[in-house]
């Protein structure tokens, strides 16, 4: 298992190569795609934080805490290469395939409508900027329905 900030690095790194800039809030948010995805492909965490569900979205504390400097803009870190990131170069890129492209309002969007966010945010209001975690069982089972969705789709 990884710690959040070596994944964070990762994800950085494969952006720095493919010349895509990320912010500290989407890449919050990347985390959270690949948690999920990685929970539902290969039946454990990534990861052993906790996910907390913000008003605006996923937090990682630890790597909120590193990138916080960064405020909105882009992150541009150069990361020395780490063996850890070619093991999470499929999972990276295979994230970045799907909702790279997408603006960090749109993943905020997409993530506030999923099930995983709104179990874990609701019992308060919107602007509540309280930080209940999301339940890793509540991201298993949300990625495993969209996974199982994907396969019947592809073999019609």
């Amino acid at each position: 298992m990884y710690k959040a900030l070596q994944v964070a690095e990762a994800i950085l790194a494969y952006c720095y190569e493919q010349e895509h800039s990320c912010s500290n809030r989407k890449l919050q948010m990347l985390l959270y795609y690949v948690q999920g995805w990685h929970l539902a492909t290969a039946d454990e965490p990534l990861f052993d934080e906790v996910i907390h569900a913000g008003p605006i979205g996923p937090v990682i504390h630890t790597v909120e805490r590193r990138y916080k400097g960064h405020g909105n803009r882009p992150i541009h870190v150069y990361i020395i290469d780490a063996a850890y990131h070619e093991k999470l170069r499929p999972i990276v890129s295979e994230v970045w395939s799907a909702y790279g492209d997408m603006t960090d309002f749109d993943l905020q969007k997409l993530i506030q409508e999923e099930i995983p966010y709104l179990a874990a945010r609701q019992d308060l209001i919107p602007t509540d900027p309280a930080l209940p975690a999301i339940s890793i069982d509540e991201l298993w089972v949300f990625f495993q329905d969209q996974l199982s969705a994907r396969e019947a789709y592809s073999r019609n």
